[in-house]
């Protein structure tokens, strides 16, 4: 693909002519090209040849599990692209949707009964997801609403991330995330098992709702918190779960906010470094983001 050898990973707010950034998350930059418009292009570095394979096994495993459980899910391909000799990028292809149907942003302009709806929606996913064993990542930002105005019928988006244990471990070996950060960062994570610990959240119920809960200060609906955590509350207490404060979603998301910001600013010296080395260096690096209150 003659787009991924023009792009400098560093630099996606300035990708190749005819091209265009369209999302940013924790592994993966998403674009949409003129020449394939009906598609996105969620574009993940690390992999080995191996590793390649083996996720393509999770992901197609994950689809599965989810639509097991009940979810639609947005089909996907996977497309392996060689930068150059040796080095291959993975690219997962998804049909692109409408942004007036992204649920985050139709949340913006939902009544109270409308964004009611969609939380109880994609809660019931949620609870039917981790109930059998796998993992979400539930914001809004990883729905799209089926049909313009229907909040109770969302097709899930986000497969780059396939969250699927076995015997406890990952199914997905994130070492290929890891990677992107300085030696002595990786070395300390894999030490204390923070990869682990960052994907927990994403297996319980209680953490996984306050996950939903704490993104809409990132996009904007701050003023929505009461009535979200109101909706999430009744929804915990069914199971009896602890409810979610508003003191605990502002801290949850200063703390995620801060942590994002902290990985990006020090993968910067670090690929200049191992470019001067004469390494490669294939990760993205997020374009400055407003991250409201962080």
């Amino acid at each position: 693909m003659a787009f991924e050898r023009a792009l400098d990973p560093a630099k996606p707010d300035e990708p190749p002519a005819g091209s265009e950034l369209v999302g940013f998350g924790e592994i993966s930059m998403v674009f949409r090209l003129d020449a394939y418009r009906d598609r996105v292009f969620k574009r993940v570095a690390g992999l080995s040849p191996n590793e390649a394979i083996a996720y393509r096994q999770v992901v197609s495993a994950y689809v599965s599990r989810l639509e097991y459980c009940g979810l639609r899910v947005a089909p996907v391909e996977l497309i392996e692209v060689e930068r150059e000799a040796g080095r291959h990028i993975t690219y997962l292809s998804q049909p692109a949707k409408d942004a007036r149907r992204l649920a985050h942003r139709a949340a913006l302009t939902a009544s109270d009964e409308e964004l009611e709806t969609l939380l109880r929606t994609v809660l019931g996913h949620v609870h039917s997801v981790i109930e059998r064993g796998a993992g979400l990542d539930a914001q809004l930002s990883n729905w799209a609403l089926d049909t313009p105005g229907r909040f109770d019928r969302l097709t899930y988006l986000d497969l780059t991330t396939p969250m699927l244990r076995f015997r406890g471990r990952e199914r997905l070996d994130l070492s290929f995330v890891l990677r992107s950060l300085p030696l002595p960062l990786r070395v300390a994570m894999k030490l204390v098992r923070a990869d682990r610990a960052m994907m927990d959240r994403y297996y319980d119920r209680r953490t996984a709702a306050l996950d939903v809960v704490s993104n809409f200060v990132k996009e904007g609906m701050e003023r929505r918190l009461p009535l979200a955590i109101r909706v999430v509350n009744v929804w915990l207490r069914r199971s009896g779960d602890r409810p979610i404060t508003l003191a605990e979603v502002r801290s949850d998301y200063r703390s995620d906010a801060r942590m994002w910001a902290f990985l990006q600013w020090i993968r910067r010296p670090d690929r200049w470094l191992r470019l001067r080395l004469g390494g490669t260096y294939d990760w993205g690096l997020a374009p400055r983001v407003d991250r409201r209150n962080s």
